[in-house]
């Protein structure tokens, strides 16, 4: 095969260089997570990047996540702990100030109303036996 020119060759090209970069830093997150002084870290480290950890074959879960799920919604999703009682807030600001949502039993609440192309900011925490855990922050688009 001959050598491509056009605009298919530069593509290509761009692609390789993006494809390498992402490798490289992939490497490199996986070495901080490899040397992370405990396992919650290292768990912590890939889940802040938006990459999913797995252990022995099974998914392990985040702490609090968030989801788009239909239009103008989010769905706020904590890991479930017994006699918890989570607190949730909302920041349209990029968390200047927070909105306080109604506390639940459920690990698991939605807000609608929010706009499509908006960012908002979602901050959990869970209060078992009067004890608070720390607040974990969570950023998502409405792109739906």
């Amino acid at each position: 095969m001959g050598t491509m020119t056009g605009a298919k060759a530069a593509r290509d090209i761009a692609l390789a260089k993006s494809s390498a970069d992402a490798n490289n830093w992939l490497s490199c997150m996986q070495i901080m997570a490899d040397n992370a002084a405990t396992y919650l870290l290292s768990v912590a480290y890939v889940q802040t990047l938006g990459l999913r950890v797995k252990v022995n074959g099974a998914r392990v879960r985040p702490s609090f996540e968030v989801r788009n799920v239909l239009p103008g919604v989010a769905e706020l999703i904590r890991k479930k702990i017994a006699n918890q009682i989570c607190q949730w807030e909302v920041s349209y600001d990029l968390g200047i100030t927070w909105i306080a949502l109604l506390p639940t039993k459920q690990s698991t609440t939605s807000l609608d109303g929010l706009v499509v192309g908006s960012n908002s900011f979602f901050r959990s925490c869970a209060v078992v036996n009067s004890t608070a855990s720390v607040w974990i922050v969570e950023h998502i688009f409405i792109s739906k």
